[in-house]
């Protein structure tokens, strides 16, 4: 129940941005005075228009995936190298590392505006609905890394080149901060109301995150 009531609002979150990003990167291409960035701001309005059921089709399927595959700790091939790379061992140039580079920043940039209460809430709850510890803060399903491994994925079925792939997760980056939280909410509160830890005592969560940090440091 919750797996799909956070694929289908972030879906919806995407199909609706979709309707804004194309007007917003036609108005930076216009103040651009740079001819290759305009000209990738411009590619990524064709690509928006011409797929936009396509993107927003792709980014559910591809996001559903990732987050099934994290619910049971399974690899999702995040942080694997170039898109669509074969494994660890994959070759990665320069533009695919300024690439991670970028993406990082806008993941971060999203970190920075979401309610840390409704996060630990999102990791802890979630663990606990699959009998696990709290997820990784930096792996849990629905984390803003989540949703921009799967945007990345779908416009790089979508043969977007470098550029157009930086215009237009550049372009969706307001719009998943805005709707983040909401969305963290609505999934917190449909799961205290299940019983599943109505009440989260955040000292004792964060101590032992604290510990399982020293063990890990400890064996380093």
């Amino acid at each position: 129940d919750c797996r799909e009531m956070v694929i289908s609002r972030l879906s919806s979150v995407i199909g609706e941005a979709l309707g804004r990003v194309g007007d917003e990167l036609t108005a930076l291409a216009l103040r651009d005075t740079r001819r290759e960035t305009q000209q990738a701001l411009l590619d990524a309005v064709t690509l928006v228009r011409s797929h936009s059921g396509d993107i927003q089709l792709r980014f559910r399927h591809i996001f559903a995936d990732i987050f099934e595959r994290r619910i049971h700790g399974e690899n999702d091939g995040v942080g694997r190298g170039q898109p669509g790379g074969s494994g660890p061992l994959a070759l990665v140039d320069d533009s695919v590392i300024a690439e991670n580079i970028a993406l990082d920043r806008l993941v971060q940039r999203v970190r920075s505006k979401l309610d840390p209460d409704e996060v630990l809430g999102v990791r802890a709850r979630m663990g606990a609905l699959v009998d696990r510890d709290l997820f990784d803060e930096n792996r849990y399903p629905a984390s803003p890394e989540t949703v921009f491994e799967a945007l990345r994925r779908t416009l790089d079925q979508l043969n977007a080149d470098v550029g157009v792939r930086e215009a237009l997760l550049q372009a969706f980056e307001p719009h998943v901060s805005a709707s983040l939280n909401v969305v963290y909410a609505n999934l917190n509160e449909r799961l205290r109301s299940n019983r599943i830890l109505p009440r989260i005592r955040q000292k004792a969560v964060l101590g032992k995150e604290s510990s399982r940090g020293s063990r890990k440091t400890g064996a380093a």
